[in-house]
């Protein structure tokens, strides 16, 4: 999964020279929440909606109209964009990488750039939600289980045969070493076409050979919470 696929473009980018309420304007009428800063048709940093806001309540929280009015059209982006090293991801990086320099840099966007430095697209957390969501089939209602299985070849494949077995399609497959005893991982699991009416007995039976964590049967609205991770 690699960040060209997920990122949003075209790129809408401000310039250094830009007025803040100029910059505001663009931000809503794009409906974003952050753009990439140019000069001279270089990158040379963020601005997002935030900054933008605190910028102007700063600078004016002593003044009152007319003078407001006037004072702030002359505040230009360059006035309070911090010179900082301009965090960038190239097109070809996967999307955890990605989350992973948001999350190091505190930051909810990030530019992406090509071979040549040049911004091509966008990724922000907002678009890395949405692969979650497409990873997990969220939009297609099924049955989720959660369980914890050896960290070992073959661990998954009883479960495969309890869920054949009854008629089950797994449709998505995630899993997670965070938070897990040594030795073991969590696994989550989406799947179709279940028979409900033996939910009772394939409980059972992956809770014999696993250890099962959660059930949340989306279309009869059922949640059922076994075990929690600390």
């Amino acid at each position: 999964m690699l960040v060209k696929s997920w990122m949003h473009k075209p790129v809408i980018t401000v310039d250094n020279d830009d007025s803040l309420i100029d910059t505001i304007d663009v931000l809503q009428k794009h409906k974003i929440s952050r753009a990439p800063v140019m000069s001279e048709g270089k990158l040379v940093g963020m601005v997002t909606m935030n900054d933008l806001k605190r910028a102007i309540d700063c600078q004016t929280a002593s003044l009152v109209d007319p003078q407001t009015i006037h004072f702030v059209s002359k505040i230009k982006i360059k006035h309070i964009l911090v010179t900082k090293k301009t965090i960038t991801v190239p097109f070809d990086f996967t999307v955890s990488e990605a989350a992973e320099i948001l999350i190091q840099n505190k930051i909810s966007g990030v530019p992406v750039v090509d071979h040549d430095g040049k911004i091509i697209g966008i990724i922000t957390e907002t678009d890395i939600f949405k692969l979650l969501t497409s990873l997990t089939c969220s939009k297609d209602r099924g049955i989720d289980f959660s369980i914890m299985v050896e960290d070992k070849t073959g661990a998954i494949k009883g479960i495969e045969e309890t869920i054949r077995k009854h008629g089950g399609r797994i449709i998505s497959i995630l899993s997670s070493y965070h938070k897990v005893l040594k030795g073991y991982r969590m696994v989550y699991l989406r799947m179709y076409d279940l028979d409900r009416n033996m939910l009772d007995a394939i409980k059972k039976e992956l809770n014999e050979k696993t250890t099962l964590f959660y059930m949340i049967d989306y279309n009869k609205k059922i949640r059922e919470i076994y075990k929690t991770i600390l």
